[in-house]
């Protein structure tokens, strides 16, 4: 008798395992880069690098921390 493989845990819709929440203020979502992960530009040219997101735990949304800011003067 041949074992089953294992089946992936399937999330019911609209469940997510981590949820991000980044504020508006941000701007624009931009790409994603393997050295400096998201990227987001708002509407002043700043452009917020976060690599390394925390997802939410409870109810309260947990904001991701910039590892990177690029201001224009």
């Amino acid at each position: 008798m041949m074992p089953k493989a294992p089946v992936a845990a399937q999330n019911p819709p609209g469940v997510f395992n981590c949820i991000v929440t980044v504020p508006s203020s941000w701007g624009e979502f931009k790409g994603t880069s393997s050295e400096f992960g998201m990227v987001f530009q708002d509407s002043a040219g700043t452009l917020r690098f976060v690599s390394n997101a925390a997802c939410q735990i409870s109810n309260a949304p947990s904001v991701p921390v910039i590892s990177m800011e690029v201001r224009r003067k």
